[in-house]
């Protein structure tokens, strides 16, 4: 258990809020972009361009997701005290 102060726990709080809308929008279009992957081909017709393009907007994704999440762990991180 962490012990943590009610202040830390709402500046906690406050932290993952604020990111909140950030990771919501980010897994939505992660979502989106591997729905619209799951379709690509079902005709029987490769299209690299738009693979590539889509693949392209996954990686961009996935990049955006790990910073953010990086960055929101280093914030709550500096709210912990060494106790």
């Amino acid at each position: 258990e962490l012990n943590l102060s009610n202040e830390q726990r709402a500046q906690i709080k406050k932290i993952l809020e604020g990111e909140k809308t950030t990771f919501q929008s980010l897994i939505k279009t992660a979502r989106q972009t591997r729905e619209q992957l799951k379709d690509l081909g079902t005709d029987g017709a490769y299209n690299e361009a738009r693979v590539e393009e889509l693949a392209a907007r996954q990686a961009e994704t996935t990049r955006q997701l790990i910073v953010e999440k990086e960055k929101t762990k280093a914030a709550i991180f500096a709210v912990l005290t060494p106790e």
